[in-house]
């Protein structure tokens, strides 16, 4: 079973990302439409392969964009991992899709060719994200499960150390680009990650 559960504070997130909130124009608009696309179809990759897996699950639009949440008592390590990849798979049908379409040279319409380019560029940019070895982010779930299957506990702190150090170096590089939600995402789960890590060499400590 999968549901759906949509939080107001996804407005404000909608409205910032987009830039709604100050230009109400026909593009903004268009990207809105691909935004809301692009997070159910990322986040729906996650629930059917819980699905299939057995477990039920439930696909949230909050304040940072979208979240899958599923039952993971009995789930392996293996089949999460695998859950986590299948999100960033589907959304690139997203990718594929509108770039062979736009290889046709059958597309003419202005706000049809505006759209195929903003879903490119949009989940491209939002699979990079996920893919950045950065908990709880898709990177950073895939990178845990490798490293601590490999080197046990020390790939566990690698994992960690690894995440910062993306975020150290991704954070502003996205900021100085102009990517500024991007930037602070990571920024954000950087901080999560010095505190995790933090909390774990004080308990083996």
């Amino acid at each position: 079973m999968i549901s759906f559960n949509f939080q107001p504070s996804f407005l404000l997130f909608f409205l910032f990302f987009t830039h709604l909130y100050y230009d109400f124009s026909i593009e903004n608009t268009i990207l809105g439409a691909v935004l809301i696309i692009s997070l159910l179809v990322h986040e729906l990759g996650h629930a059917l392969a819980a699905k299939y897996f057995g477990a039920s699950s439930k696909i949230t639009l909050g304040l940072f964009g979208g979240m899958t949440s599923y039952e993971k008592e009995n789930i392996s390590e293996k089949q999460r991992c695998i859950v986590t990849l299948c999100g960033p798979l589907l959304e690139s049908i997203l990718i594929l899709a509108p770039y062979c379409w736009i290889q046709t040279d059958l597309v003419e319409n202005y706000y049809l060719n505006y759209t195929l380019y903003v879903m490119i560029k949009l989940n491209i940019l939002w699979c990079l994200l996920n893919l950045i070895p950065i908990q709880p982010l898709d990177g950073g779930v895939i990178s845990k499960y490798l490293l601590e299957k490999k080197f046990g506990s020390m790939g566990l702190d690698v994992s960690y150390l690894l995440g910062i150090v993306s975020a150290i170096v991704g954070g502003p590089y996205l900021l100085l680009q102009g990517y500024f939600f991007f930037g602070s995402i990571l920024l954000f789960h950087g901080f999560r990650n010095i505190q995790t890590y933090r909390i774990k060499q004080a308990n083996i400590i």
